[in-house]
């Protein structure tokens, strides 16, 4: 099985990053990384919001976006809407 990161490099300034999303959790903070079955890495991010109407995904750009001090303009939810495991793209600025 071949395991990939959870962050990935598409272009020269667009990166994927692979999310498995805990709301409802007592603290926000980033967690390890998990492996599914198919050998994909995902980072472990939980919240204190509850995922109705969108808050937990709101959350999540949020979170992203203070670890990784980029806008929240700059991130993308891709994949994953509705559910724990998310796509999301970041476009960097440096």
């Amino acid at each position: 099985m071949k395991t990939t990161s959870f962050f990935i490099k598409k272009q020269e300034n667009i990166y994927h990053l692979f999310i498995k999303l805990t709301p409802n959790a007592k603290f926000n903070k980033i967690g390890g990384i998990f492996c599914n079955e198919n050998g994909q890495d995902y980072l472990c991010i939980y919240t204190t919001v509850i995922p109705e109407n969108n808050k937990a995904n709101k959350e999540l750009i949020k979170i992203i976006s203070k670890d990784y001090k980029v806008p929240k303009s700059n991130i993308k939810l891709i994949k994953g809407h509705k559910s724990r495991y998310k796509l999301l793209e970041v476009i960097s600025l440096i």
